[in-house]
């Protein structure tokens, strides 16, 4: 599931009601900041196991790592 960065206030709770899951967000390649300011947002907002995948989704898809659709 996508979550923006301008959507995490709005949408976290109806998306992410549980704030003790594990949460991971990437962003598309390393370069993009988007996954750390939702990671942030996040635990700001009270989430307690929120990690951030640095290197993005390029890098999981480039190691032949599986993916799936949403």
């Amino acid at each position: 599931m996508a979550l923006a960065p301008g959507e995490v206030d709005t949408r976290a709770a109806e998306v992410l009601p549980d704030r003790s899951a594990s949460i991971v967000t990437y962003c598309s390649n390393s370069a993009c900041p988007n996954s750390g300011q939702v990671a942030g947002r996040l635990i700001h907002l009270g989430y307690t196991d929120v990690r951030k995948y640095r290197e993005g989704i390029q890098d999981w898809t480039d190691a032949s790592l599986p993916t799936e659709s949403a």
